[in-house]
């Protein structure tokens, strides 16, 4: 067996973890000291306060970690089909996560002005956050969804059966489950 060096999914993959990770840290440590969890309408204004700073934060490493993923599985497609057809498709699906992301996550810093009014709740400019999580949702869905059907075209010119291009999509898709 040949050891392989670390590819750029690789990175990117371990890095998407590490956001993962403070994301749990932030959850749990917000579990016990900024009211995550409980009912809001118990709890005081300053816990109130201490939450919405969690939130804030936790978004924002949420679209970071959902972005970086993305661009792992792109670049392990890449390692895998070696098609410049493929290659071509999965950099403009890159280009596209990429904007995405940084996009989302720009959006949530500052979808308050000033920043703070995010959990001081002052009556400065704010977004129309309902329409932002839906049309991010529906982006983001629509990305899945788009990375999810890139190798069904290769998968579809390999030389075997059909049950067998059935069985090695299901194998792709399972990782989206």
């Amino acid at each position: 067996m040949q050891k392989m060096k670390l590819g750029l999914d690789d990175w990117l993959i371990i890095l998407s973890l590490a956001f993962a990770f403070s994301y749990c840290c932030l959850v749990l440590y917000g579990s016990f000291n900024a009211s995550i969890g409980q009912d809001l309408s118990t709890i005081t204004p300053d816990e109130f306060t201490n939450y919405q700073k969690h939130l804030y934060v936790g978004v924002i490493v949420a679209h970071l970690c959902y972005g970086l993923v993305k661009l792992a599985v792109l670049e392990f497609y890449k390692r895998i089909f070696s098609t410049a057809r493929f290659h071509m498709a999965a950099n403009i699906t890159m280009v596209f996560v990429a904007v995405f992301m940084l996009t989302a996550t720009l959006v949530q810093i500052f979808s308050a002005w000033p920043i703070s009014d995010w959990w001081t709740l002052g009556k400065s400019y704010s977004i129309n956050y309902g329409a932002f999580i839906t049309s991010f949702a529906a982006i983001d869905l629509f990305l899945d969804i788009v990375i999810l059907c890139l190798p069904v075209t290769v998968i579809r010119q390999l030389q075997i059966n059909t049950r067998k291009k059935f069985l090695v999509i299901g194998i792709f898709w399972m990782g989206f489950s």
